[in-house]
């Protein structure tokens, strides 16, 4: 399967100590890093392909500051990461998405719009199946083809039958 992702859960991928983000109700997503862990780790045992926009990357090393390259190492050593650029296909996509901003969206900036198009048409040409976002014009962007996840919405893994034999119950 392929997996496309914005900027708002690349952060969390390549920073799990970033403060958790918020869930539909306003709380903190629980067990955030865990949930990333587990979606990489099933990702990486089924052979997926975890595609990153170039704009979301873009997006992602503005905050990145004096890390930034450590970042693009991280992603650059992972094999099941591609890094997909905004070519000729993503254009046409694009622009097709560009031409309803206005119905769709009345009230978004126009940077926003575009970044937000440009990753959803890479995610399309891309053929991915899902994109990672908890950005809600993502959600409204994506086709009908295409789940959108957030972080809220992963699996929490499952818990370890044999449990640990030396935790004090107050460590659960």
């Amino acid at each position: 399967m392929i997996v496309a992702t914005d900027a708002s859960v690349l952060l969390y991928l390549i920073d799990p100590d970033l403060p958790a983000p918020l869930d539909e109700d306003g709380q903190p997503v629980t067990k955030c890093k865990e949930r990333l862990d587990y979606l990489l780790d099933t990702m990486s045992k089924r052979g997926d392909v975890l595609v990153i926009p170039t704009p979301a990357l873009a997006e992602m090393l503005t905050r990145a500051d004096a890390v930034g390259n450590d970042w693009l190492a991280t992603l650059h050593g992972k094999k099941a990461v591609r890094i997909a650029p905004f070519d000729e296909m993503a254009a046409i996509e694009c622009a097709a998405l560009a031409r309803t901003r206005k119905s769709r969206n009345p009230s978004a900036t126009r940077t926003k719009a575009k970044f937000d198009e440009q990753i959803v048409a890479i995610a399309a040409t891309s053929r991915a199946e899902e994109i990672l976002s908890d950005d809600s014009d993502i959600r409204a962007l994506a086709p009908p083809g295409i789940i959108v996840r957030g972080i809220a919405n992963l699996d929490i893994p499952p818990e370890d039958p044999q449990g640990d034999m030396f935790a004090s119950p107050q460590d659960d």
